[in-house]
């Protein structure tokens, strides 16, 4: 990796202070020189020149003419022609279910992509109702509504099947990221609240809140048993959706672009993230729960509200019996209070409820072993908890970028400047269980959150819930 590269990168993990740590001429020299003015302005220019270049020279590689632009096709709920599983802005050329084909995985990954080659809808019908969701092992996505950025922001394409394929795949975990449309605020007969569109970083995915919920209640619908975890995050400021149908994001650094500097401002200001409270989304929220005609009913029969006589800290993840049905939240946005657990289980690292693995600033190939080390000591600590029945839920994620892409996280990647294979997390994670599970290790693994994940990888997780299973007398195995 050049010096001006590594220099950049330093930013994500060290912060501008530490960030120019290479004297000239010596790229892996482990002195550190004083960070001044006059060598950063040079510096952060030579990143974006690096970083132009190596666009251009992606875009010859893997050259990409997206059908439509970013933000062409305006945003309201229930404008677009489609279910986010059911075609829509997810189908593909060929009338198929939307799923695109990513980039030819180097080599072929055998737990990533073709989640589509496996149909599980009705994987928890078989678990006892006592059973704690905390003790299951449970297959999930990160980024779900990526599908559809193939073409437009390979970047930021972290799957490539839509969310009813993913369903019914056996995924149990969604990860929903949106931003408040305010456009409907310009509506002065109109009193109703803005609508939430689906966003990663900053590219619209095609989706409304609405067409992930309707999905979702569709799902449950025919397949009562099941329940459904939903991570709904803010994924930053609001869009306005111009009469044009084009989105205008708010102006901020958050809003991030292709810049390498973009992307690293970013990811700094991702670090102990909060968007602090934002009364509008919530209002966003609570019409799509209660008073949007195309979700408020599905809200009503699939929303798991927790007894009103709870205090909020006295909230527990509930059992399979008391959710089967339901979705559960995981709030990753500030109420009105400035807290995350009005509305279900507050995603907060600093909660004892959960225990979340998130290393995904990665700085080169090579920090894909760092990537592994955690996840390794993730999965352990998962299966070595004690408390299996009314612990922590353990959420872990396979997936990482900023420096490595999504699809090289997933299906592995070889680093340019040494030569050396890396594994895929998804690969490594889905033969760590299979030897697991060959050899009877019992414990959990929580909660897994993958990008591309593939049947194999899929399967290897439910089959950790084989001790779940009732035995002849009716209880589950011990």
């Amino acid at each position: 990796m050049p010096a001006v590269m590594r220099a950049g990168i330093g930013l994500l993990n060290g912060g501008w202070k530490r960030a120019l740590t290479y004297p000239a001429g010596s790229p892996t020299s482990s002195r550190r020189s004083p960070c001044r003015v006059e060598t950063i302005v040079p510096a952060l220019f030579l990143i974006l020149v690096f970083m132009l270049s190596f666009t251009m020279l992606s875009q010859s590689i893997y050259p990409s003419s997206p059908p439509e632009e970013q933000g062409q096709n305006g945003g309201s709920s229930s404008s677009n022609p489609g279910q986010a599983g059911d075609g829509g802005p997810s189908s593909g050329s060929d009338g198929s279910d939307g799923s695109y084909e990513t980039r030819p995985p180097k080599p072929v990954s055998e737990f990533s992509f073709d989640i589509d080659q496996i149909h599980v809808p009705r994987w928890m019908a078989a678990l006892p109702d006592n059973v704690s969701l905390t003790a299951l092992s449970i297959p999930g996505t990160h980024d779900t509504l990526t599908h559809s950025l193939a073409e437009s922001h390979p970047r930021l394409h972290c799957q490539n099947h839509n969310l009813s394929t993913q369903l019914n795949g056996g995924i149990r975990y969604i990860d929903v990221r949106a931003r408040l449309n305010t456009s409907r605020h310009d509506d002065p007969s109109s009193n109703r609240p803005g609508n939430l569109l689906i966003y990663h970083s900053y590219a619209w995915t095609g989706y409304s809140f609405a067409d992930v919920m309707t999905t979702v209640f569709s799902f449950l619908d025919q397949n009562p048993e099941e329940t459904i975890l939903m991570r709904l995050q803010r994924e930053g400021g609001p869009v306005h959706v111009g009469p044009d149908g084009r989105h205008i994001l708010s102006k901020s650094r958050r809003e991030v672009g292709e810049t390498v500097i973009e992307r690293v401002e970013y990811a700094m200001d991702r670090r102990g993230k909060s968007w602090g409270a934002d009364p509008d989304f919530e209002a966003a929220f609570n019409y799509h729960r209660t008073s949007d005609p195309d979700t408020s009913a599905g809200f009503d029969k699939h929303f798991y509200l927790f007894p009103s006589s709870l205090r909020e800290d006295d909230k527990k993840t509930p059992t399979l019996g008391q959710a089967r049905g339901k979705v559960i939240l995981l709030q990753d946005f500030d109420g009105a209070q400035g807290t995350r657990n009005v509305y279900g289980l507050p995603w907060d690292e600093r909660d004892d409820r959960l225990r979340i693995e998130d290393l995904w600033i990665l700085t080169g190939p090579r920090d894909m072993e760092r990537k592994w080390d955690a996840v390794k000591n993730a999965l352990d600590d998962a299966a070595a908890a004690e408390d299996v029945f009314s612990g922590p839920l353990f959420l872990s994620h396979l997936s990482a970028s900023v420096a490595v892409d999504p699809v090289d996280v997933a299906a592995g990647i070889r680093d340019p400047d040494t030569g050396k294979w890396h594994e895929g997390i998804n690969d490594r994670t889905g033969k760590g269980l299979r030897k697991r599970n060959d050899g009877k290790d019992e414990g959990k693994t929580g909660v897994l959150m993958a990008d591309f994940p593939g049947k194999n990888l899929i399967a290897a997780i439910v089959e950790r819930n084989a001790w779940a299973l009732p035995t002849t007398d009716g209880h589950a195995e011990k």
